[in-house]
C-alpha cells in the first residue's frame, strides 16, 4: 500500500511540475535585427542578445502575422521590443513579440 501511495504522489508531483513548467515564460527587451520566413512557412526573428533564430509561429496564423508585423516595425525603427520566450517544442526557441518600446 505504501508503494502505491508513493508512486501516486510522485506521479502527481511530476504532472503538476510539468504544468507549471509548460506555462512558464521569460520576458526580455532586446532589439529585433532580422525577420525571416523560411520555406516551411515558419516566421523567424533574430534579436541583438541571441545568436540563433527564434520562432514566432506559422505564417497565416493571426497571432503570428501580428507578431511578424510588430517585429518588422521594430526592426525598421531600431526600437527595443518586449519579447516573451516560451518552452521550446521544436528546433527553434518559441517567442512572441508583445510590443515596441516608445
Amino acid at each position: 500500500m505504501k508503494n502505491i501511495v508513493l508512486v501516486l504522489a510522485l506521479l502527481f508531483l511530476s504532472v503538476t511540475g510539468f504544468k507549471v513548467q509548460a506555462n512558464s515564460y521569460v520576458d526580455t527587451y532586446p532589439k529585433v535585427t532580422k525577420v525571416y520566413v523560411n520555406s516551411g512557412g515558419l516566421a523567424l526573428i533574430r534579436i541583438e542578445s541571441h545568436d540563433n533564430w527564434l520562432e514566432l509561429g506559422k505564417v497565416g496564423d493571426a497571432k503570428t502575422d501580428a507578431w511578424v508585423s510588430i517585429a518588422l516595425a521594430a526592426a525598421l525603427s531600431g526600437k527595443k521590443t518586449w519579447i516573451r520566450y516560451y518552452p521550446s517544442t521544436s528546433g527553434y526557441p518559441r517567442v512572441s513579440v508583445l510590443s515596441i518600446s516608445a
